[in-house]
């Protein structure tokens, strides 16, 4: 006989990211002190929440830069580039799939390096006209 597997199988489809963009909330949330949305600071200390509630089954989270922030020499160094274009959405994607895995993004990048990305894990990037770079993504639970 063979095993039956327990693992849980969402029940609702992945989210979609159309409308990120107008989901994000930078500075403050609106809501209070707290923020009960996914949400990341910039360098700048400004927060940004992602409100989008999710679905059964799915784990969010989000990550953000700013854009015109230089490439910290010991990242550029270790992912051998120092583009802040190229850097700062892959740094974002990283960071976001790390969140959601719940793996510190340095053992993360010793591992698999800055351009990886596993099949479970959806990501989507937005980089904004105010200067932003901005990651959210999702995975089942």
């Amino acid at each position: 006989m063979s095993a039956v597997s327990t693992r849980r199988i969402p029940h609702t489809p992945p989210p979609s990211f159309e409308g990120v963009a107008g989901e994000l909330a930078v500075g403050t949330c609106g809501r209070g002190s707290g923020c009960p949305s996914p949400r990341t600071y910039l360098a700048d200390g400004r927060r940004i929440c992602w409100h989008r509630r999710a679905p059964d089954g799915w784990r969010l989270a989000i990550d953000a830069e700013l854009t015109s922030q230089p490439v910290p020499p010991s990242l550029g160094i270790r992912v051998a580039t120092t583009s802040p274009s190229e850097f700062w959405p892959a740094w974002t994607r990283t960071e976001v799939v790390c969140k959601l895995l719940d793996v510190p993004v340095l053992v993360w990048l010793t591992r698999h390096g800055l351009h990886s990305e596993p099949a479970a894990v959806r990501l989507h990037t937005v980089v904004t006209a105010d200067g932003l770079v901005v990651t959210v993504g999702a995975r089942p639970v």
